[in-house]
């Protein structure tokens, strides 16, 4: 089932400036009406709770991309950006551990795209400083 969305006037621009752009990164729109457009389908890794959002950080961000950035590998990494797993959200053992098998398959699993690490290493001399066992 398509999500209908009212698009202000500077969205449906981007829409239609950065059509191509939005469907190879999983987004297929088309208008529907005056302001309107209907999502039709959104990239798995987003799921239908958080189509409407992420589809509207997407057109933020190419808004506002400069122009050669707004095509290729760009908007999937701003999508993935989207999609990714905020600060206190909640996962299964199950969830963690898929999270964790997929990072380990990745080229670089030490940071991400913005080179912020996505893990630390702790010794055992590091927990005891940090439980106060150890000065």
């Amino acid at each position: 089932t398509p999500l209908v969305l009212h698009l202000t006037a500077s969205e449906q621009r981007t829409v239609e400036e950065n059509l191509e752009t939005l469907e190879k990164s999983g987004f297929r729109i088309e208008r529907f009406g005056k302001d309107s457009f209907a999502l039709r389908s959104i990239p798995t890794v987003i799921g239908v709770a958080q189509g409407e959002s992420a589809f509207r950080n997407m057109l933020g961000d190419l808004a506002r991309a400069a122009p050669e950035r707004r095509v290729g590998l760009d908007a999937i990494w701003l999508v993935a950006c989207h999609t990714a797993v905020r600060a206190g959200e909640t996962l299964s053992e199950g969830q963690m551990r898929a999270l964790i098998s997929e990072l380990l398959a990745t080229e670089n699993p030490y940071t991400c795209e913005h080179g912020r690490p996505t893990m630390i290493s702790l010794s055992p001399a590091d927990l005891e400083k940090l439980f106060k066992r150890r000065v």
